[in-house]
């Protein structure tokens, strides 16, 4: 007989097998596992060759097995159970009305992992199968982990030895020129050679900066830190790094730069990471040229646009088996294998924290082509100015100082001058209160509200406020704030941040003649 139960073990999906000739028997321990719901599924045997035909079928979780049993008894099923077939190692826990030692003996004897009386005595069985049951949970659980660790450190001895490898090569080749150097016995000259030990050079940073970015990315600690820049000098920045490998090598660099006029909101220690990874990667494989493209979109939408940038090269190419995972960590392909497989999933990692992505394409024998978008690309003067808000106090609070620090410098970039900090009692003594008050949501806010909204209201000042975060975090201070409230949402779109606070400045005035300046900062907490 099979039961099918519902419970809090089903996600595990227990099967349990009671095996018992006395009908009695098997209806009370029915009845208390189902009561308790202790089996996704039960199966009830009177007759113990039907069971064990059961079992040879298939795994189950734990077996209760009846000792005196007129057809065959318990210990010779036990006996069989553990002879072959896939319950070999299965719990097997003896229900016997027999209290001599002997019998106890056997069954541990036999492997058996408990010994309970008859008549059954509800809590102990329950409490002996959970106990059981929990086990094997733990092992699952202990066996899995096993195999993370083990699949960890197969991937770890790859990568130092691929790094080993990898890191051999260029320090090879700066030793073997530095005594060409030495003993100037070589036929090119000292400026060409100086050139090609900074080409290795470059080739073994290369390798540790994303050595060290990896941990990084593990950890969950590679945060970026952005701020604005012109992405075409960036991008020009990046290939002249690689000019001189280019030269070296006979190749040509075909480039097709940007507009001077955009503005990119990143950390711009990644992107150019990003750009040398990619461009070290054509450069590699390619046979006699490297191109490199920009396309800008969205260049009038109120909230930015976002550039594409495609590198390509006219090497191999990458078969089309290898394209899905070619991102993938430690991923090699048979054309691409003289790297260390780091290079482009540090890329897609640095390029998804800015909302961004990069894609792949190829033919091969024609070469492959990378493409990486970058979202918050604007032009310059999409910024707003506020150089003229003379007045326009700011105060940021946030409880983190990565935030605090992006808000600050988002407003200081934009020509904003009084940025408030230490707002404390003693600090905001003389200080002109500050018309716009940018919270950041995350923080927390009873603290730091109880402690300002007061100074406020005594002085019949009544800011706008922008709240940074999402619409949960948001919504939880809205019952603390009796002012006007915009909404900021995450991830944090600078020109949309700039253009809110020109609003909401202007709209309460600033603009008049310039006050003494408050010094610059941030509240970092309270």
């Amino acid at each position: 007989m099979l039961l099918t139960m519902s419970g809090p073990q089903d996600r595990q999906r227990p099967r349990i097998v009671i095996v018992d000739d006395d009908p009695g028997h098997l209806q009370v321990a029915k009845i208390i596992l189902t009561r308790e719901a202790l089996a996704a599924e039960l199966h009830l045997f009177e007759e113990p060759i039907k069971a064990l035909e059961y079992l040879e079928s298939g795994r189950v979780n734990l077996v209760l097995l009846d000792v005196g049993m007129s057809q065959m008894d318990g210990f010779t099923v036990l006996e069989r159970i553990r002879k072959s077939g896939p319950n070999q190692g299965t719990p097997v826990i003896f229900l016997t009305a027999l209290r001599e030692t002997e019998t106890i003996l056997r069954a541990f004897e036999l492997g058996a992992a408990d010994v309970l009386g008859k008549p059954l005595i509800s809590p102990i069985l329950i409490a002996r199968i959970r106990a059981i049951l929990d086990t094997q949970d733990l092992q699952r659980q202990l066996h899995q982990r096993n195999e993370e660790l083990e699949a960890s450190n197969r991937l770890k001895d790859e990568m130092l030895s691929i790094c080993s490898h990898d890191l051999r090569s260029p320090l090879s080749a700066i030793d073997l020129i530095c005594q060409f150097l030495q003993e100037e016995r070589s036929k090119h000259s000292k400026a060409v050679l100086v050139n090609r030990i900074l080409n290795q050079s470059r080739l073994a940073r290369r390798l540790v900066d994303n050595l060290l970015d990896l941990n990084r990315i593990e950890e969950g600690m590679l945060v970026p830190t952005p701020s604005f820049f012109r992405i075409r000098d960036l991008i020009a920045s990046s290939a002249d790094d690689e000019a001189t490998m280019m030269q070296a090598r006979g190749l040509r660099l075909e480039q097709a730069l940007p507009e001077e006029n955009l503005l990119c909101f990143a950390d711009r220690e990644m992107i150019a990471q990003v750009l040398r990874n990619l461009l070290g990667n054509a450069i590699k494989f390619t046979r006699s040229a490297v191109s490199l493209s920009t396309r800008m979109s969205g260049a009038e939408n109120p909230t930015g646009g976002a550039i594409e940038i495609a590198i390509a090269d006219d090497g191999p190419g990458i078969p089309a088996e290898e394209l899905p995972t070619i991102f993938e960590k430690y991923r090699k392909g048979d054309q691409r294998s003289l790297g260390s497989g780091l290079g482009l999933f540090i890329s897609r990692k640095m390029l998804e924290l800015h909302g961004g992505s990069i894609a792949v394409s190829s033919v091969p024998g024609r070469g492959a082509r990378f493409t990486l978008t970058l979202p918050n690309v604007f032009p310059v003067t999409a910024m707003p100015d506020l150089s003229a808000m003379t007045d326009g106090h700011v105060l940021v609070l946030s409880a983190s100082k990565q935030n605090a620090l992006l808000l600050e410098g988002i407003l200081v970039e934009a020509g904003l001058v009084h940025v408030s900090k230490d707002w404390s009692a003693e600090g905001a003594a003389g200080r002109p209160l500050p018309q716009l008050v940018v919270l950041d949501a995350q923080m927390p806010q009873r603290e730091i509200l109880e402690q300002i909204l007061p100074r406020f209201k005594a002085a019949h000042v009544r800011p706008a406020w922008l709240l940074m975060g999402n619409e949960a975090e948001a919504s939880a201070l809205l019952p603390w704030i009796e002012s006007d409230v915009q909404r900021l949402a995450t991830p944090l779109n600078p020109l949309v941040f700039l253009k809110l606070a020109e609003t909401l400045l202007s709209e309460r005035g600033a603009g008049s003649p310039a006050l003494q300046s408050a010094p610059l900062g941030v509240v970092r907490g309270v």
